[in-house]
């Protein structure tokens, strides 16, 4: 090799070494970024997760109290509606108490009143029939008995 060639070589070698060189301070700073980007990342993800957390304990707090007020208030209602259920059975019980004394005071009342009337109506058949066979008799007794005579009919067939 000439000295020229040799000179020449050197250029491109020095250039290529530089070229080399601004890769790897470019390589370097791209590699720096990334870094900084993961620990940037890993910070945000990091105060992502105590939110997330704090929403959880937040969530469970509220579940933990809707749960508890549910049971409340399913308590009062169950209690509400066997206080109402008693009072209706109660109400119910004396009204059915009051309509069946007055059913059987009622009954007794028409009973009474049928057996009456039943009574006055016996009498006052036996009355008029007393009566009849005594007309009858009466009227028998007064008349002379007649025979009678019957018509021949002739029936057709």
């Amino acid at each position: 090799m000439t000295k020229l060639q040799k000179d020449h070589l050197m250029i491109l070698l020095e250039s290529i070494d530089s070229k080399v060189q601004a890769s790897f301070e470019s390589f370097s700073i791209v590699n720096n970024k990334i870094d900084n980007f993961r620990d940037e990342i890993k910070e945000d993800i990091a105060i992502l997760d105590c939110k997330i957390m704090g929403l959880s304990e937040r969530v469970d707090a509220v579940e933990k109290n809707l749960t508890a007020r549910i049971s409340e208030v399913d308590k009062k209602l169950s209690d509400r509606i066997d206080e109402v259920d008693k009072k209706l059975s109660d109400r119910i019980d004396e009204v059915d108490k009051k309509l069946s004394d007055r059913i059987d005071e009622v009954d007794k009342k028409l009973s009474d009143r049928i057996d009456e009337v039943d009574k006055k109506l016996s009498d006052r058949i036996d009355a008029v029939y007393d009566e009849l066979v005594a007309h009858r008799n009466n009227t028998e007794q007064h008349t002379p008995q007649t025979k009678r005579t019957l018509k021949n009919v002739k029936m057709s067939t």
